[in-house]
């Protein structure tokens, strides 16, 4: 149950900016009309706007109870009532079942903590993501300072609050969302923080086998493709998944060769093989995102091999080498022959493997070059020719470059954008 105003059409928006401005608007249902079977018949010109206070005390429906309850609202409230709304529908309501265990909880605990009920009446996480058994929440998601009050509790009861959370939402796990540092190239969530659950022990060292069995995996489908990956050590957007299937509309991708520089736990390169691609050549640094790629790869019944040089001819689907990108066209030596493909899915910048893309491609008919940065929006353009000038230098004006697309994938930044360029490089001598 929660608290709604009735209020008189001519002080809708005053009373909702003070709402507002007190964190207590509830954007969800908003202000609606006054039903019949609510309120009396003449009030008509009032509305009804929704509050995200909870009900607490029980009371009698006068301006001074109003008052007590809502003691932000200093203006006139001679003409404002009460409202407490539950419905059948609210009930089953995922979300509402969470807000009524937080703040049934909250005032469980409030006379042995002694928490003033009303300071801790907060906001409840609306938003998260389920990957498998795990719940992400978003960054801020306890950033409030109504939220103070969990870093108070004994060990135990914050374990009690978490396990609570986990049981409404219907996971065993929980965590909160973490941003990755820019200029880290192993794209590590140093910033994860688990809430609740095992997610296995903290490893700073090069990871052992018995560290992999140890971990917490979590698995997605996006596109009919299963993904894998360990939260506390490998990132995944969800937000890539409309240039996943992108790939599937790409030229020449059939029985094709592909090489995707910087590959993670198989984000584009699982794509290029659900699309028929006849091979994917892998570089990847984090040994996290090896293992999980190579345990996505077994999911999707693609066969792979783990490998540091070429000398012998693998058959495998998918080629994985555990090192940096800068000596994949000498590790490639003669074989770059049909090269189709290169994705270079590096944020915000990939452009320290550019070199060594232009010597990747099928030399006598050339390819595409596929090319992710996070760009500030007003630069994207600009961003873009630019880049087309640089490959052009890079293949020292000896072949074509064209700009064929610009995808706009995801907000990067609040100023930035995850964008894809798709280059199309032929070789001058060739391209008839």
């Amino acid at each position: 149950m929660h608290y709604a105003i009735i209020v008189p059409k001519q002080k809708i928006q005053e009373i909702k900016n003070i709402l507002i401005k007190s964190d207590l608007y509830d954007q969800f249902r908003g202000i609606c009309r006054i039903k019949e079977n609510e309120l009396q018949k003449n009030n008509v010109e009032k509305r009804i706007i929704h509050t995200l206070r909870k009900k607490s005390v029980k009371f009698q429906k006068t301006n001074i109870e109003i008052q007590k309850i809502f003691p932000e609202l200093k203006c006139d409230v001679a003409d404002l009532d009460i409202l407490i709304v539950e419905d059948k529908l609210e009930r089953k309501n995922k979300h509402y079942e969470l807000e009524t265990f937080i703040h049934d909880f909250i005032k469980k605990i409030s006379t042995r903590y002694k928490l003033d009920e009303d300071k801790c009446i907060i906001r409840t996480p609306t938003r998260w993501t389920i990957y498998g058994n795990m719940a992400l929440l978003p960054k801020n998601a306890f950033s409030s300072s109504q939220w103070t009050f969990l870093s108070t509790l004994h060990s135990l009861d914050r374990l009690a609050f978490y396990e609570g959370i986990a049981k409404y939402i219907g996971v065993t796990h929980i965590a909160m969302n973490a941003t990755i540092p820019p200029n880290d190239p192993m794209r590590i969530p140093v910033s994860f923080v688990p809430l609740y659950g095992d997610f296995g022990p903290r490893i700073s060292k090069n990871p052992t086998k018995k560290d992999f069995e140890e971990a917490f995996w979590v698995t997605t489908k996006q596109n009919g493709i299963y993904q894998v990956w360990s939260p506390m050590y490998t990132m995944f957007s969800r937000g890539n998944i409309k240039e996943k299937a992108r790939i599937f509309r790409f030229p020449d991708v059939k029985n094709a060769i592909i090489a995707d520089l910087y590959a993670g736990i198989g984000y584009f390169a699982f794509s290029y093989l659900k699309a028929k691609a006849k091979k994917v050549f892998c570089w990847e640094i984090n040994p996290w995102s090896i293992e999980g790629l190579c345990r996505g790869a077994q999911l999707n019944k693609f066969t792979y091999k783990k490998s540091n040089d070429l000398n012998n001819n693998y058959d495998d689907q998918l080629i994985v080498f555990e090192n940096t990108n800068k000596l994949a066209n000498k590790q490639l030596a003669e074989k770059t022959k049909n090269i189709r493909h290169i994705n270079l899915g590096l944020l915000p910048s990939s452009e320290d493997s550019w070199p060594i893309a232009t010597k990747m491609l099928d030399s006598e008919i050339g390819g595409w070059i596929h090319v992710h940065a996070a760009v500030c929006d007003k630069e994207i353009y600009s961003w873009t020719n630019k880049s087309k000038e640089k490959f052009t230098e890079l293949f020292k004006h000896q072949w074509e470059v064209k700009i064929e697309h610009i995808e706009k994938v995801k907000r990067f930044s609040p100023k930035s954008l995850h964008i894809v360029v798709d280059l199309s490089c032929i070789p001058k001598t060739k391209k008839n």
